[in-house]
């Protein structure tokens, strides 16, 4: 597990102010992050669907959860196996301390839309989600009601847990729901990707890009790419209908955003 966090300063303005990151709140978040405690079989964690080695994704057109061993393109499930393969996949956590960002580079953290069908904001309220799915972190130890709780109750049990919950919101503060999906909010807003040869290009350094990047990049402005892939983050963070044919690993059709089909896994 890495041990340092990256430099808070590009986004410390830019945060709730029900959370500001300060390296006790992320570097919590980012012990949470890594550790499988958090799932009811203690098999998988955060990191283990979006991890760095693969930008902070697994790589899969379908994540495997619980009951599953490995990373990225080796992930497998164990035998015997009831548990099902996720209902979407798993995008990147790289700048989704930006979601919901404008052309003109302003968003709001408490409304930024999580998910890809954008049906839960913030990131402080996305983190739930994959804890009591049960084809993610839940599995069969516990039912979706007592799943909180639980977690809570084990991460009570241990002192160093309890000690880092008391450096990063202070030494009356209990472990609870709302002080988990804090710190691991906190970290997440500290994974950033804002130094690329694009990156580079637009603040004028003309040589980060090579002719054939530069013929593609204009490629991409005259096939109207920009109509949706737009503003800093090239997004317009807002829902389309693509025709996409379901995964043949699903049992049932995704019917989208406002459909039955869920997934925990993060936007």
């Amino acid at each position: 597990m890495p041990t340092t966090i990256p430099s808070l300063q590009p986004i410390v303005d830019n945060t709730p102010v029900s959370n500001p990151i300060t390296n006790d709140t992320a570097l919590l978040g980012q012990a949470l992050f890594w550790d499988p405690i958090l799932s009811g079989n203690k098999d998988v964690a955060c990191a283990t669907c979006h991890h760095p080695n693969n930008a902070y994704t697994d790589g899969l057109d379908l994540s495997l959860g619980t009951n599953a061993i490995g990373y990225g393109q080796n992930r497998r499930f164990q035998l015997p196996n009831d548990v099902p393969v996720t209902k979407r996949n798993s995008p990147t956590l790289l700048n989704t301390a930006f979601n919901g960002m404008d052309g003109s580079g302003k968003y709001v953290p408490l409304t930024a839309p999580m998910f890809w069908d954008s049906r839960t904001q913030s990131l402080e309220n996305q983190v739930i989600s994959p804890l009591t799915t049960f084809e993610e972190m839940r599995g069969h130890a516990y039912s979706q009601a007592f799943t909180v709780d639980s977690l809570v109750a084990r991460l009570t049990k241990i002192p160093e847990y309890r000690q880092l919950f008391q450096a990063a919101f202070g030494s009356s503060q209990t472990i609870t729901a709302a002080s988990i999906s804090t710190a691991i909010a906190a970290f997440e807003r500290t994974l950033l990707a804002m130094n690329s040869p694009y990156d580079r290009y637009q603040k004028g350094d003309k040589t980060a890009l090579t002719d054939q990047q530069i013929q593609g990049m204009l490629h991409f402005k005259e096939e109207g790419c920009p109509i949706c892939h737009s503003g800093p983050m090239f997004s317009d963070y807002k829902l389309h209908v693509m025709s996409v044919p379901d995964n043949t690993q699903l049992t049932n059709s995704d019917a989208g955003a406002g459909g039955p089909m869920h997934s925990g896994l993060l936007r």
